[in-house]
């Protein structure tokens, strides 16, 4: 295999459940329909690991296949043409064949449905589901009701946990949320019979993370998500509130219905009433017609209020009362609207003392707090560093003529950065660094991370040496200025802020109740 070494295969775990096994059939034409993926063929070694099969191979060196049709899509002719002659080397007896398909085209379903009948006529029949572009893959949702006895596997990509590509699973594909109207116009329903557990949900949102203390989080969120209870997400700019509340949603029992994004923070102060809870025509200069507010488009779902901590006072109180009421009042509406929505809401700031200084509602901050969740920044979980660094990079290579690779050194830059801007930060110094370097290989030189703005340390400054001088109480001051300093930049978490400054929780509780 080249500059990837060999052997690739046994790195990857196959499971394939006997319903959907190919012993004992007599049948000596195995066929493998599958889709080149942006995957393909090798998933490239990063940071000096082994790289690793693509799903087409990685499907080839586990099932016993004689006929192979590949589905090729114009997202992928790079990976067409290195899959060719991959296989040709690999396995130059297999009988391969190329089917050229059209991801924009609104007959995509039909033609899979033709491709599965045609080659389950050709042998014993397996189909990979979930390989290709994103629209190919969906389109497969169309297929499964119509489809003749096929065996449907899936592949997906272990990064992070010791592997570098993917492995194969069994089961059929299920519809994705943005299809759902399009399957309806095709006559199809796919009840959901369960919600995902928090692995299958964590993968389909993209969520990676192995530090305790991120895991902790992650299992809560799971333990509440069945539940229409109102949540609030604390946590800095960038660590991922909006990924943590969708994986609530998903979750959920609601994760068939909407789940709607607010931005508090960047709604117009004019607009914000309008904008949550709509309006009707002619209640106000401009409104020309009837608007749903963002409850309304919610109904049945979950709104996700990113940032509560910036909604106006006034719109405070008419927030509270939905929660406690389930009726939206529309701006000009003569009655409310009924609603049925559970409410997440998000924020940076500390709302404790947002309420203490009376720009927060004390009210709607234990109505919203009915449980509370706190990402970690990405500094107090550096053991994640790299997991989420190789995902990202994985993903640019996606786009990327060739695949980049990061070396000791600059993995290292990345795990000795603070990430004030977290996890997004990680992926624009990423994507930039990608971008703007002309190595194969990225170094330390390579990583384009922005130098940290100069800061007003909250120690106090030395003091001049002199009668009256206490050493004991100058430690003091630093002692307290580093403790309040940890618990702000951890969101309040006094079990988070003891972990960064490396002293025990029991440690920060006694130095608080001495104030």
């Amino acid at each position: 295999m080249g500059e990837f070494g060999e052997n690739l295969a046994s790195r990857w775990t196959f499971t394939c459940g006997a319903r959907h096994g190919l012993d004992g059939m007599s049948n000596s034409t195995y066929v493998l329909l599958t889709s080149v993926d942006e995957w393909d063929p090798y998933v490239p070694g990063l940071a000096g690991e082994a790289a690793g099969l693509g799903p087409t191979l990685t499907l080839l060196a586990n099932l016993p296949v004689t006929r192979l049709v590949l589905l090729s899509t114009a997202a992928t002719p790079g990976q067409a043409m290195a899959l060719e002659t991959s296989v040709q080397r690999l396995y130059p007896e297999l009988e391969v064949e190329w089917v050229s398909v059209s991801v924009s085209s609104g007959a995509l379903p039909d033609r899979l449905e033709f491709e599965v009948k045609r080659c389950a006529a050709l042998g014993a029949l397996t189909v990979c589901h979930n390989t290709g572009p994103e629209a190919l893959q969906e389109a497969w949702s169309f297929v499964v009701a119509n489809a003749p006895a096929a065996r449907w596997i899936s592949v997906r990509p272990l990064l992070g946990r010791g592997h570098a590509g993917p492995a194969v699973s069994s089961g059929k594909p299920r519809a994705n949320a943005r299809v759902r109207e399009a399957m309806a116009a095709y006559g199809l329903v796919e009840p959901r019979l369960r919600a995902p557990d928090l692995t299958t949900a964590c993968r389909q949102l993209g969520l990676r993370g192995e530090d305790p203390s991120f895991r902790r989080v992650l299992e809560m969120a799971e333990r509440l998500a069945p539940h229409s209870v109102p949540l609030l997400i604390h946590g800095e700019t960038g660590t991922g509130k909006g990924m943590l509340a969708a994986l609530i949603h998903e979750m959920s029992e609601r994760g068939r219905a909407p789940f709607v994004a607010v931005n508090c923070a960047a709604l117009p102060e004019a607009l914000v009433e309008s904008i949550l809870f709509g309006h009707r025509k002619g209640s106000f200069t401009g409104a020309s017609s009837d608007q749903p507010g963002k409850f309304v488009l919610a109904d049945g779902g979950t709104l996700f209020l990113d940032e509560v901590g910036e909604l106006p006072l006034a719109l405070q109180a008419k927030l509270l009362r939905v929660l406690e009421d389930g009726v939206v009042e529309p701006i000009g509406a003569a009655r409310g609207v009924p609603v049925n929505v559970r409410v997440i809401a998000a924020t940076h700031r500390d709302l404790k003392a947002a309420v203490a200084d009376k720009s927060f509602r004390e009210d709607l901050y234990f109505r919203l707090g009915y449980a509370q969740l706190v990402l970690p920044p990405l500094r107090a979980r550096r053991s994640d560093i790299k997991l989420l660094a190789l995902h990202q990079l994985a993903q640019l290579n996606r786009s990327m003529p060739t695949p980049r690779r990061m070396d000791a050194s600059a993995m290292k830059r990345l795990e000795e950065h603070t990430w004030p801007g977290n996890i997004r930060e990680l992926s624009n110094v990423l994507g930039r660094s990608v971008l703007l370097s002309d190595h194969a290989v990225l170094d330390a030189d390579d990583i384009q991370v922005e130098p940290l703005p100069a800061r007003k340390s909250s120690v106090p400054s030395l003091p001049e040496l002199g009668a009256g001088f206490s050493l004991e109480a100058y430690l003091s001051d630093v002692r307290h200025a580093l403790i309040a300093h940890a618990i702000e930049v951890s969101g309040g978490n006094k079990s988070q802020a003891a972990r960064l400054l490396g002293i025990t929780p029991q440690a920060v509780h006694k130095h608080l109740r001495k104030e």
